[in-house]
């Protein structure tokens, strides 16, 4: 899938695991973007594999949650 950022000028070309949590997150939020007839954002971590950064290809490692901020509750992601 393509992913956009506001602080990236190119595209990243994403890949998420199939049959882990954060695949089932991914499938959700673009089934709820195509219902609402535009792209969902989302906030998820991201990692290159091997040299794919020089692609820009990268994996979804974690899925935060829907929209670019979550819930005030939600904790800041472990590092």
């Amino acid at each position: 899938m393509i992913g956009l950022c506001p602080d990236v000028p190119n595209d990243l070309l994403l890949y998420v695991r199939r049959g882990t949590p954060e695949c089932a997150a991914v499938e959700a939020a673009l089934q709820t973007g195509a219902l609402q007839g535009q792209p969902q954002r989302v906030t998820v971590t991201i990692a290159p594999q091997q040299d794919g950064w020089q692609r820009r290809q990268f994996q979804i490692t974690v899925f935060h949650h829907t929209e670019w901020y979550g819930p005030a509750e939600s904790p800041p992601p472990a590092r």
